[in-house]
């Protein structure tokens, strides 16, 4: 679970870097965080999930 949350404060460290040009498109740069930080999350629950039911499997043998 360490992972989220250092690629979390990553992306938002680069949302801070990027929105202190304030270039107009901060709304932009957040929408492409947030789309970054969800396929994050939904890798990190697919490699869990396997690691699960790979678990299970080796618990059912």
């Amino acid at each position: 679970m360490s992972g989220i949350n250092s690629i979390s404060s990553f992306l938002s460290a680069l949302g801070a870097n990027f929105g202190s040009g304030s270039t107009g498109n901060n709304e932009d740069l957040e929408r492409e965080r947030d789309q970054m930080q969800r396929k994050s999350f939904v890798r990190s629950n697919k490699v869990y999930e396997t690691n699960e039911a790979k678990k299970n499997a080796e618990a059912v043998r």
